[in-house]
C-alpha cells in the first residue's frame, strides 16, 4: 500500500532556523556560530558550536552542542 504525500511527510521533523548577529559557518557535520544567535525549535543533524551567546526556543535536536559563553533554552534539548 502506497503512502499519500501527507503521510510520507508526517514523520519528517522541521529543520531549525538560525539567526546570528555575528559569524555563521556550516560544514558537512558542524555548525559554528560566533556572536549572538537565536535557534528556532527543530532539528539540525550536526554538531553545534556557539561562541558568545545562544538561545534556543522550542524543542531542539542536534548531534551535540558546545557553548563558550551563555546558552539559554526554552524547550527540550535532545541529542540525535
Amino acid at each position: 500500500m502506497e503512502k499519500t504525500i501527507k503521510e510520507a511527510y508526517e514523520n519528517i521533523e522541521e529543520r531549525a532556523t538560525i539567526s546570528s548577529a555575528g559569524s555563521l559557518k556550516e560544514s558537512e557535520d558542524l555548525v559554528k556560530i560566533s556572536g549572538s544567535s537565536n535557534i528556532s525549535g527543530g532539528v539540525i543533524p550536526k554538531f553545534v558550536k556557539i561562541s558568545g551567546s545562544g538561545r534556543f526556543a522550542g524543542d531542539f535536536k542536534c548531534n551535540g552542542i558546545r557553548s563558550s559563553g551563555s546558552l539559554k533554552g526554552e524547550g527540550n534539548l535532545t541529542s540525535l
